[in-house]
């Protein structure tokens, strides 16, 4: 009766446990930099584009011009976006619809949206803000 009673709370106590973890991992947020800046990736150059607007999960789309960086929180690792690509004046080029996960550690990532706009794999990056010394 003792080993019955101890199984049964041992079994409760990694359930809770397991759920914990889970919710955890699922709820956690996220600060997402979206970014048309220059970058060099790996050795290769990405230009800015000249206009890309990006729209997250449920979030308001976001125009982004050369040199433009902004943000976005959201929760969980798992995302869909929707971005879509202008040329200079305006018309549109490319859209793309993705989903992608983030597996790195770290709370903030940046999107290198011309990166992205040539295909390249690492246009998901952590990053980490500079210190203020």
């Amino acid at each position: 009766m003792i080993k019955r009673k101890l199984l049964v709370r041992s079994a409760g106590l990694i359930i809770v446990v397991l759920i914990a973890v889970l919710l955890y991992t699922n709820g956690k947020g996220y600060t997402l930099l979206l970014d048309n800046k220059d970058m060099e990736i790996d050795g290769i150059s990405y230009q800015a584009l000249e206009m890309v607007t990006v729209r997250i999960d449920h979030h308001e789309p976001v125009e982004l011009y050369p040199r433009d960086r902004d943000m976005v929180l959201v929760p969980g690792k798992g995302h869909k976006a929707t971005v879509t690509i202008y040329d200079k004046q305006y018309n549109e080029i490319a859209a793309k619809k993705l989903s992608f996960h983030i597996k790195e550690k770290g709370e903030m990532f940046l999107l290198s949206f011309p990166a992205l706009a040539q295909d390249a794999e690492g246009w998901i990056i952590p990053f980490t803000p500079p210190s203020l010394q």
